[in-house]
């Protein structure tokens, strides 16, 4: 919880956000989100793309 605390105010980000954040930095899944604002201030710290940046679903 305190990373989570500490990465929200670091980024200016809610902890909802910080909690996504933080379990993509620790177990590194792409974090997914339409949040243009989000995707620049996590720049760097995890892989994070759009939808449409996913491409097609593979089987």
């Amino acid at each position: 919880m305190e990373e989570i605390l500490r990465t929200a105010v670091r980024l200016g980000i809610t902890t909802c956000d910080s909690s996504y954040v933080v379990l993509a930095r620790r177990c590194g899944p792409t974090l997914v989100t339409e949040d243009i604002e989000l995707r620049a201030k996590v720049r760097g710290l995890v892989r994070c793309v759009s939808v449409d940046e996913l491409g097609p679903p593979t089987a």
